[in-house]
């Protein structure tokens, strides 16, 4: 697949409006929206593929004990997760993704 990884995905949960979290198909929509290209000639990302992909790296991503960049969402109401949503661990480390990745 086309460039799908964890910065890709850092970039799309850094958004303003994506501070309380975002859902996986809603994150894999978006990078289907970023790497779609209608003048070459590789066939279209698929849906399913790619939110496989994203879910591998979140899921990933939170299993670790240390190091980790992402976190899944809390319901403040029931005090369980929210199926399917995650955010960046901590909105203030990263305000800007230009900031984690300056060569890009």
């Amino acid at each position: 697949m086309k460039r799908i990884n964890k910065e890709s995905i850092t970039e799309i949960l850094s958004m303003k409006e994506a501070r309380r979290g975002l859902h996986i198909s809603v994150i894999a929509k978006h990078l289907i929206n970023k790497y779609s290209d209608l003048f070459t000639e590789t066939p279209p990302l698929e849906y399913e593929k790619v939110r496989a992909k994203v879910n591998r790296i979140l899921l990933a991503d939170v299993k670790r004990k240390r190091g980790s960049v992402f976190a899944k969402v809390k319901n403040p109401k029931i005090k369980r997760y929210k199926r399917g949503f995650y955010k960046i661990k901590n909105a203030n480390l990263y305000p800007n993704f230009l900031f984690l990745f300056p060569n890009l």
